[in-house]
């Protein structure tokens, strides 16, 4: 079966409209680019027209690939404390300190070196977040509401979760947020060895390798739950990991696209909002 994320979509987008109209003051959210990059500049695309539609603001700065660090760092250092921050990625490795020292009230991202105090306040990164909301929403079909959903945290005891691809962004967030949840937790990346042994006893497997077609039935069991996490870019289109066409039919599979990608820029601005509010608390 092919989970599509349209509900849950719709309903955080009301949400989060109804939660930015009722603010005095609108948060921004300051995307920081460094060089061109086809699926940074779709995402980024994503939300623009994302901040337009709640209420929110949006502002792009965007650097050529022979940016200096100074002149990156001038534009970083004078963004109000009560928005947020995103350096997109990839970024090149000059920026490596900049993204680490990222101030985290301002790391709607998580992808500073402060994240474990943003995680302690119960804030997700965006990709983390919306796999919590869909994997919430297949497990309560009947009962899901987007409010509660978000203040809810799930017990995946007794259930084991593969992990594909251990990168800053997902993988390693991922291991931190099941572990958190008491789900037994299988990891693999590209040194595993024979990781199809691994993974096809889970009951759900996330990748996030960013490799196209990766995933089939030889991968998972006929009863797993498959979240594409993974971007790539294939015949000037976004792909993920999961070969749809050679999986099992009893399979629920939420792909890339139509899947975690909608939700997790929704996340964005639900963490620029709840950041928002923490900083002027």
């Amino acid at each position: 079966m092919i989970y599509t994320n349209t509900f849950v979509k719709e309903l955080f987008e009301e949400y989060l409209t109804a939660a930015y109209g009722e603010l005095e003051q609108t948060p921004m959210l300051n995307v920081v680019q460094v060089g061109e990059d086809f699926v940074s500049n779709k995402y980024v695309a994503m939300k623009q027209k994302l901040a337009k539609r709640i209420g929110s603001e949006l502002k792009w700065w965007k650097f050529d690939d022979e940016a200096k660090v100074a002149a990156v760092q001038a534009v970083v250092d004078n963004i109000n404390p009560a928005d947020g921050l995103i350096y997109q990625i990839p970024i090149p490795a000059r920026f490596d300190g900049m993204v680490e020292g990222i101030n985290p009230y301002l790391d709607v991202d998580l992808l500073g070196a402060g994240y474990s105090i943003l995680e302690n306040e119960g804030i997700l990164s965006p990709t983390i977040g919306a796999i919590d909301l869909v994997l919430k929403h297949i497990f309560q079909q009947d009962t899901f509401d987007i409010s509660v959903a978000l203040q809810q945290k799930m017990n995946l005891e007794g259930t084991r979760v593969a992990i594909v691809g251990q990168g800053k962004l997902v993988g390693k967030p991922l291991a931190r947020y099941l572990v958190e949840r008491n789900a037994t937790v299988v990891s693999v990346n590209i040194d595993t060895v024979n990781p199809q042994e691994l993974t096809s006893s889970c009951d759900i497997v996330i990748s996030a390798a960013g490799k196209g077609g990766l995933i089939d039935k030889t991968w998972v069991k006929p009863d797993a739950i498959l979240i594409d996490a993974a971007t790539s870019e294939g015949d000037n289109a976004l792909v993920g990991d999961v070969d749809k066409d050679n999986i099992y039919d009893t399979n629920v599979l939420c792909t890339t696209p139509k899947g975690v990608g909608g939700i997790t820029v929704l996340y964005l601005f639900y963490n620029l909002l709840r950041l928002h509010k923490f900083n002027n608390s």
